[in-house]
């Protein structure tokens, strides 16, 4: 049936048309532009090709499409089979910009970690889990510093040539603690000029007279964490002269006597006095009038003092008037050598030195005197400038 239909649609392509002959199949009648079956074999060559068998020829793959496939008595054309094209993905998302951390920031009052300085040499240290002792040699000074555990914390003392001081540690270890505190004492992290931390510690009132005192603290925390405070005890004695009180002061920053006018009732009495031994300065009024409050001399050496009244004014407006002591001792022969028994000094060489409430002071030159009382006279009169 499929060769009926394909030669059916060559012949009408021929322009052929339909006829039915007598035994009732389809026919074609002859088109005079159709070689007949009796042309040459000439004829037949010139001709053009017609498909054997119903056949139609195979197709011809495409240069990167799939090979054709032949019809019935055809060939299939050649190609090459390529694979799909793989799917389309959408483009990465941009990629941030690799920024590098930030340099770490101390916070504010944050210090570096203290270390002792090249210029000090550890002659002595020592350490257990409570407690650690260290003793250093420095140009032109010294430090020498010791610390006890309690409760997690470090307390601890320092003493070289600037003073004392008492320093509180926390987040160290007695093995660590002492150079903690000898780097401090030696090249201080804290700020003194800042605003201490205060806080009242002790308060008693009694007939005619009262005491305070009150921890005052400055406080750094270092890069490793290690909190370092100083820890100074200000505290103040009066008593009620009828209408005015007399206090005198110890501790720091400065140790003074004085008198003040107040109606207050004691316990407000020494609060007030207190905030008076904490102002570290005075505002002087007029001179100082001085008197010798004591005496002591023997062949080798002597001590003047003189009690001084100051009249001033406070940082905070308070008038006062103070008493300062300040002390002359003299010793007999030049520095470091010892005079001979039993000999009385000539008018020779005394060593001597000045002292008051800001420290002390050696005088040079040496004073020259031909007694001790005359040695002390003559450096009391050098120290009254000091």
């Amino acid at each position: 049936m499929l060769g009926t239909v394909t030669a059916w649609v060559v012949a009408c392509g021929a322009r052929g048309e339909l006829a039915i002959d007598r035994e009732g199949a389809p026919g074609l009648v002859p088109d005079a532009s159709i070689p007949s079956d009796t042309a040459s074999d000439a004829e037949r060559d010139d001709a053009p090709d017609v498909v054997a068998s119903g056949a139609v020829p195979g197709g011809v793959g495409g240069g990167s499409g799939p090979p054709g496939i032949g019809a019935a008595g055809g060939e299939a054309g050649s190609g090459s089979i390529q694979p799909p094209p793989p799917p389309i993905r959408p483009p990465p998302p941009p990629t941030a910009p690799v920024v590098p951390p930030p340099a770490p920031t101390m916070m504010p009052g944050t210090a570096e970690d203290p270390k002792i300085s090249d210029r000090c040499t550890v002659i002595r240290s020592q350490a257990t889990e409570n407690e650690c002792s260290i003793e250093l040699t420095c140009a032109e000074s010294y430090i020498i510093g010791r610390c006890e555990m309690a409760g997690g914390e470090a307390n601890c003392s320092c003493d070289n040539k600037r003073g004392y001081a008492e320093l509180r540690l926390s987040g160290v270890s007695a093995m660590r603690a002492c150079e903690v505190v000898a780097a401090e004492c030696d090249s201080p992290t804290i700020d003194p000029a800042a605003p201490p931390s205060c806080a009242l510690r002790h308060e008693s009132t009694g007939k005619g007279s009262c005491d305070a005192d009150r921890e005052c603290s400055h406080v750094v925390q270092t890069v490793s964490g290690v909190m370092i405070s100083t820890v100074t005890s200000n505290g103040v004695h009066c008593n009620d002269q009828v209408g005015t009180w007399s206090c005198g002061c110890f501790g720091t920053p400065a140790d003074r006597s004085f008198v003040f006018e107040t109606s207050a009732q004691p316990r407000d009495a020494c609060r007030q006095a207190l905030e008076i031994c904490e102002e570290a300065a005075l505002t002087p009024v007029g001179t100082a009038s001085c008197e010798i409050n004591e005496t002591v001399a023997s062949q080798n050496d002597c001590r003047i003092v003189h009690a001084c009244r100051v009249e001033g004014t406070t940082q905070s407006g308070t008038d006062i008037y103070s008493v300062a002591f300040r002390q002359a001792l003299c010793f007999a022969g030049a520095p470091g050598v010892e005079p001979e028994p039993g000999l009385p000094p000539e008018e020779s060489a005394w060593s001597c030195e000045c002292r008051n409430a800001s420290g002390r002071k050696s005088l040079q030159p040496v004073v020259s005197a031909s007694d001790s009382v005359s040695a002390c006279q003559a450096a009391a009169t050098v120290c009254g400038h000091f």
